[in-house]
């Protein structure tokens, strides 16, 4: 037999002519040498396929659909409007396979197809409405078919009134079309402005369930309009999605459940799920051992637990928690590991809630495997943070920041008399020396008077600031007479050990070998500068000091990271390190280099700041002391 699939135009129109003279007259117009088995009288025995999905051997499938080339569209075009429908239905069909080439689609928008296909919509033979539809459906994958479509009026029209087609197949050809062009946001906005949300919702109300499927697809992409959203409570939409999602069928649960989602994921929304105890029929959807089903339910669950209210009604919801943690072990499902993780972060901001997980699951969630994800980790360990949340640690935490500025006072009115006095740095003194080390006293007192304070644990974090403290202002008061030699190496010894007492302080956890590096770099880099300015030991303590500087402010720096919780105390630490580099750093080139217009007033500023901002990380030592056990 013959190949019903090869060269069917000419089949079809030629039909008293023998099929195998026509295809082989095909080969020989193309010059294509190859044999067809089935091209002969008789016929050979055929042992490959002629299906069009499984193509036959030595025959080119691009060059198949591609029939009569750039003649092909318009003709096809002009056949749409051919008395007889036979040819309108032939050329529609070739449409549809044209159409799948882009090049085709986009040759089709510039003939307006779109335009010459929309009478078809409204044509008596449903078949003729059917394929035309399919048309439709085909050009919408195309960006600017979607356009094409929706910028046509009559067309629009007509596509709302196929959808109330007598004959199903119609309807799901036209639902497909909807839904295909409501796929493109701007598509969407047109569709909405034309009134295709209450079209849509009494379709669904009334239609056979694999139409409403499609149609609810479609419904929820209008939904991510603003208009389209604002319809949708207009129309009280929330009632027939709860009422399609109490049927039977499971596709039309799953796609009712989306389009819920959607609803709860604004504040109106929202407030429908709390008044109306969503939650609990959602619970038991949660708990179908449908995958489809209670992932859907899930997604819902996740925007209607956002609301306050919400929360506290979750506590009548029975084993609600439970079945969450239960579906967190879903390894193969990282999208239901991520709504789970969610929802727990939500109930979990209710004390009760928080206590009956903390007591029954922290450590199933403690040690849940979440791979490489790193959204699932950001989860986690958000819903760890929102378990071990305990208000009497935020109420302490507050309490000390509001009591650290009376006992900063005695610093501040120090730092005062300095500048007031301000004994230049070429006239040393005992008066001097004294003056420049009283605010860095005034802060050791303030250090030991929170170290007290402090748990146990704690303290080992305040004595190695505290001892950082009195080697810093042992080194203010060497460098006082900074004009001789010995007491600048000596000033120079004491802040080093300083540095080192404050780099124990900070710890090596976490590590951030980037930053160090590149520290390190710009540190070697502006040695190297300073190196023709030195001579004598200075040669060596200067790099050594250098190091050990730039490793206090790496350290201090690597503290405050997205991993650990954000506190200003980190914060001011990093900027207390570095107003450290840049005293020390104006101190070298004044030195070493050239006189710096206000040295003394800019080399204090900065250095009295650095000095606050270290001691300031004793108010909240917790981090430190986890990264000291670690």
């Amino acid at each position: 037999m013959f190949s019903e699939h090869k060269n069917s135009y000419l089949q079809l129109h030629c039909s008293g002519m023998n099929p195998r003279i026509i295809n082989r007259s095909v080969d020989l117009a193309r010059c294509q040498l190859t044999v067809d088995s089935g091209d002969f009288e008789p016929p050979w025995h055929r042992l490959v396929s002629e299906q069009p999905c499984i193509p036959v051997q030595n025959v080119d499938v691009l060059r198949r659909p591609l029939g009569f080339g750039r003649w092909a569209m318009p003709k096809l075009r002009r056949e749409l409007h051919h008395p007889d429908e036979i040819i309108v239905i032939a050329a529609l069909t070739t449409f549809i396979d044209l159409l799948k080439n882009p090049e085709r689609g986009a040759e089709a928008i510039t003939l307006r197809v779109p335009d010459r296909i929309t009478d078809l919509l409204n044509h008596e033979n449903p078949v003729i409405r059917e394929r035309a539809c399919m048309v439709l459906a085909v050009l919408a994958e195309l960006a600017d078919g979607k356009e094409a479509i929706v910028r046509h009026p009559k067309l629009l029209y007509y596509l709302a009134l196929t959808l109330d087609d007598v004959e199903n197949a119609v309807r799901i050809k036209a639902a497909t079309v909807v839904e295909v062009v409501s796929d493109f946001w701007k598509a969407a906005e047109e569709l909405v402005s034309f009134g295709y949300v209450p079209i849509i919702l009494d379709c669904v109300s009334k239609d056979c369930e694999e139409i409403v499927v499609i149609l609810l697809r479609a419904l929820n992409n209008l939904m991510n309009t603003c208009d389209g959203m604002e319809e949708m409570f207009d129309y009280e939409a929330f009632d027939i999605l709860m009422c399609i999602s109490q049927s039977p069928s499971v596709p039309l649960k799953v796609a009712a459940l989306k389009c819920l989602a959607t609803l709860f994921n604004t504040a109106e929304g929202r407030d429908l799920a709390y008044r109306c105890d969503v939650l609990i029929y959602l619970n038991k959807l949660l708990h179908s051992e449908i995958l489809e089903l209670y992932q859907a339910a899930l997604e819902a669950i996740m925007f209607a637990t956002v609301k306050s209210a919400a929360r506290i009604k979750a506590l009548k919801v029975v084993h609600l928690s439970d079945r969450l943690v239960c579906l967190l072990h879903d390894y193969y499902n990282p999208p239901t590991q991520m709504h789970c993780l969610q929802c727990l972060v939500h109930l979990c901001e209710h004390p009760m809630l928080r206590k009956h997980v903390n007591e029954n699951y922290y450590d199933e969630i403690a040690t849940l495997y979440v791979g490489s994800d790193k959204e699932l980790q950001i989860l986690k360990d958000r819903l760890l943070s929102v378990i071990n949340w305990q208000p009497e640690q935020d109420l302490k935490k507050i309490i000390r920041l509001k009591s650290a500025g009376p006992k900063l006072v005695p610093f501040l009115k120090t730092v005062a008399i300095y500048f007031v006095i301000y004994i230049p740095f070429g006239q040393p003194s005992i008066t001097a020396a004294t003056l420049k080390c009283l605010p860095i006293i005034s802060l050791m007192i303030f250090v030991v008077l929170y170290t007290r304070t402090l748990e146990q644990r704690h303290k080992w974090f305040g004595r190695k600031i505290l001892l950082g403290l009195a080697f810093s202002c042992i080194g203010d008061a060497c460098l006082v007479w900074s004009h001789s030699r010995t007491f600048f190496e000596l000033g120079m010894l004491a802040f080093g050990i300083g540095h080192t007492f404050y780099i124990q302080a900070f710890g090596f956890k976490p590590l951030n070998m980037k930053l160090g590096l590149a520290l390190y770099l710009t540190s070697i880099g502006s040695v190297v500068y300073m190196m023709p300015g030195l001579n004598g030991m200075l040669v060596y303590a200067v790099p050594i000091y250098s190091v050990a500087i730039t490793t206090m402010f790496w350290r201090a720096a690597s503290r405050l990271n997205k991993r650990e919780p954000f506190s200003w105390s980190k914060l001011f630490t990093v900027l207390g390190a570095f107003s450290f580099l840049m005293s020390d750093g104006i101190l070298a080139f004044d030195r070493f280099k050239f006189p710096v217009p206000h040295s003394q007033a800019l080399i204090m500023t900065t250095y009295y700041a650095a000095q606050l901002g270290i001691a300031l990380s004793v108010v909240d030592p917790r981090d430190s002391s986890k990264i000291r056990k670690a």
